[in-house]
C-alpha cells in the first residue's frame, strides 16, 4: 500500500510541474500599468495612461484565456489518470500474487 501511495503522490508532482510549464507557454502575465492621479494628471499623463490601460486589458484578456485553456486540460488530463490508476489499482488488488 506504501509503494501505491508513493505513486500517487508522484503523479501528483509530476501533473504539478507539467501544469506550471504549461501555464509558462502562455507568457508573463502583463504588468499592471500605472494608473495616475485624477486630480494632479495632466491631460497628456491620462491620454498615455489610457493607451497602456487599453493595452493592459487586451493582455489581460489573452492571458487569462489561455491560462483557462491550460487549466482545463490540466484537469481533463489529471481525470484521465486518475481513471487510469483506479483502473490498474483494482487490478493490482485483485491479481492473485505469486508466492
Amino acid at each position: 500500500m506504501k509503494v501505491i501511495r508513493t505513486a500517487v503522490v508522484a503523479a501528483a508532482a509530476l501533473m504539478a510541474v507539467s501544469s506550471m510549464a504549461q501555464a509558462r507557454e502562455c507568457g508573463a502575465r502583463p504588468a499592471k500599468p500605472a494608473i495616475p492621479d485624477g486630480k494632479t494628471a495632466s491631460d497628456e499623463a491620462m491620454k498615455e495612461a489610457q493607451g497602456k490601460v487599453t493595452n493592459y486589458i487586451k493582455g489581460m484578456n489573452a492571458y487569462l484565456q489561455c491560462v483557462s485553456g491550460e487549466i482545463a486540460s490540466a484537469k481533463e488530463e489529471a481525470t484521465t489518470v486518475s481513471e487510469d490508476w483506479k483502473k490498474q489499482s483494482d487490478v493490482f488488488v485483485h491479481t492473485p500474487k505469486a508466492q
